[in-house]
């Protein structure tokens, strides 16, 4: 079996340590405050999703077969790819899920309870 799209331990915590800084850096109202142009100009048209919003809606469905599959390492790593795509182009009504989410792995994995609540405060 290849498993050469299983990203290595190096490059998987690598990209960690990157999302954490760039969450890091931001306080909860400059997070909030970062709606993608193209969600805050359709936010009272209904039918219409700008290509930000189905990024990540394929993000969040890729994320969700993932964890079904137990692809736990391509799981997280596609989850700490939507919060980046989250922070650098903007928040989308998708996001929530995912700050939830990765608040739980946070907790689980890492032991690391402050970072689970500001996301679980950012996913509200």
């Amino acid at each position: 079996m290849n498993n050469s799209h299983i990203p290595s331990k190096n490059k998987f915590f690598y990209f960690l340590q990157k999302v954490r800084k760039l969450l890091d850096s931001q306080s909860d109202d400059d997070i909030l405050a970062f709606v993608h142009p193209d969600n805050k100009e359709n936010e009272n048209n209904s039918g219409e999703e700008e290509e930000s919003s189905l990024k990540m809606k394929v993000i969040v469905s890729v994320i969700f077969f993932l964890g079904m599959r137990q692809k736990h390492v391509l799981y997280q790593y596609t989850m700490l790819s939507a919060i980046e795509t989250s922070l650098t182009q903007g928040l989308s009504p998708y996001t929530a899920s995912t700050f939830c989410s990765w608040g739980m792995t946070e907790m689980v994995l890492f032991g690391n309870v402050d970072r689970a609540c500001r996301l679980a405060k950012l996913a509200q």
